[in-house]
């Protein structure tokens, strides 16, 4: 019942992209936490515009405060 009052009221969605490589190649990263699902696009575009360099760690923030939203985004793989 919670969650079907939620999905009503404010859909929240967990956010997996990839960002693109210095030098070619993309890198997996996800949101730390919930975003609204009527900001993924502009999410996404967001994001198509970052471009990182190694050395990466798992975990390291790649954009913090996606969207003034509260949420960073953060690598989920290595990166030399």
């Amino acid at each position: 019942e919670e969650y079907v009052k939620r999905e009503v009221e404010r859909p929240l969605r967990d956010f997996f992209t990839v960002v693109r490589v210095k030098g070619g190649g993309v890198l997996p990263v996800r949101s730390t936490g919930p975003i609204p699902k009527e900001k993924l696009k502009e999410a996404v575009k967001e994001l198509a515009a970052v471009e990182v360099e190694g050395p990466v760690r798992m975990g390291e923030v790649i954009v913090k405060n996606l969207l003034g939203l509260g949420v960073d985004v953060v690598a989920t793989w290595e990166l030399e």
